[in-house]
């Protein structure tokens, strides 16, 4: 995975195949979404990446620097004990909600500049 695709964006298309999940599947599968965003931020390098100029601004999709990337750590690693927490639960909606949140705010986290932030 390269840095062109967000880091945030892992998990919330990921969280579009929780609801048709079933059991221990869903389990395993929304427990390994934070795991490979953990190891896609150890691939990242510091630096802005996917940026585009749109209606006379310049757009930075994703910013690396080291503090972005501890708070990426720490937010992925907070999914992951979120969704152990949550393993004997059996609420897909609240699964799929709270993937698309966890991967909301790794995504603040990435952004490069306040429009992007936003979208």
């Amino acid at each position: 995975m390269t840095a062109e695709f967000p880091p945030g964006l892992l998990l919330i298309v990921g969280a579009v195949l929780v609801p048709f999940l079933r059991g221990n599947l869903r389990s395993v599968y929304t427990l390994f979404l934070p795991l490979l965003g953990i190891w896609q931020l150890m691939m990242l390098e510091p630096g802005s990446f996917g940026t585009m100029v749109a209606f006379g601004f310049e757009q930075t999709h994703v910013r690396v620097d080291k503090l972005s990337l501890l708070f990426g750590y720490v937010f992925y690693i907070a999914a992951a004990l979120g969704i152990l927490f949550a393993w004997h639960r059996d609420d897909r909606v609240e699964h799929t909600t709270a993937l698309v949140y966890g991967g909301a705010a790794i995504g603040a986290v990435f952004a490069g500049d306040l429009i992007t932030l936003f979208f």
